[in-house]
């Protein structure tokens, strides 16, 4: 549960529930957002905040010479995708001439969300400019972009946790 205090208005509470659904092997994830209304007795669903579970998100990563660290990623992706089955995630991957990594057999051994990839020969990485060629590829405006490191141990729930804050 998270609280979000308005001393003037009342509380907004995201409850999460973990239930057990019989005929199922794993529990079912509820999560709803929902307001208290100061010097009220009743929750309320708030208008406009209930999370949109099918939102698209788009996944930028940038690489320069970084092979052990995809590898990391990729193989970290693969498990959330193959536990989520979000048919809403893509990846975007602009690579500048890294030369440590094949990163098209990586990516071919590897179940993972639909892909573009971004390959520069450049001299001089910007891991700005990087980023921003990436997004470019993103033409959908209501695609969330999730921009992120390499190195990180990314949880299963990180798809739904982006859409949770993102409305």
């Amino acid at each position: 549960m998270e609280c979000k205090v308005d001393k003037q208005l009342g509380s907004r509470f995201l409850l999460e529930f973990l239930v057990n659904v019989t005929g199922y092997d794993e529990p079912i994830m509820l999560s709803e957002h929902v307001f208290w209304p100061k010097d009220t007795d009743s929750l309320c669903y708030p208008k406009g905040l209930q999370w949109k579970r099918n939102a698209k998100i788009a996944l930028v990563i940038t690489l320069r010479n970084q092979g052990r660290w995809m590898v990391h990623f990729l193989n970290n992706l693969e498990e959330m995708y193959t536990v989520t089955k979000d048919e809403n995630v893509r990846l975007v991957i602009f690579d500048y001439n890294s030369s440590d990594i094949n990163l098209e057999h990586e990516l071919a051994l590897r179940n993972l969300p639909p892909r573009t990839v971004i390959s520069q020969q450049a001299e001089h990485y910007s891991r700005t400019k990087s980023f921003n060629r990436a997004v470019e590829q993103v033409h959908d405006p209501q695609t969330i972009v999730f921009t992120l490191d390499l190195h990180l141990d990314l949880p299963t729930t990180l798809f739904d946790d982006i859409r949770k804050v993102s409305n």
